[in-house]
């Protein structure tokens, strides 16, 4: 999985024409569009859990784990 994100996160940063970074991979040009189309079927799903995750981590940092007073 963690080969697939960097993978993408170099494609989306433009590091890279799609020829290139497969070649740099040594993956098929049909396997990216296949993980380029897996990932948009569902990046709302994995991005709602970083949401989630980033939520819960700005609670705990800003709230020091405490309700009362907290906003």
């Amino acid at each position: 999985m963690l080969f697939v994100l960097r993978l993408l996160r170099k494609y989306f940063a433009s590091l890279g024409s799609i020829e290139q970074l497969c070649e740099h991979f040594g993956i098929s040009q049909n396997l990216f569009y296949k993980w380029l189309k897996l990932w948009n079927s569902h990046k709302q799903r994995w991005l709602g859990v970083l949401d989630d995750s980033e939520t819960q981590h700005s609670y705990i940092i800003t709230c020091n784990g405490e309700k009362d007073g907290c906003r």
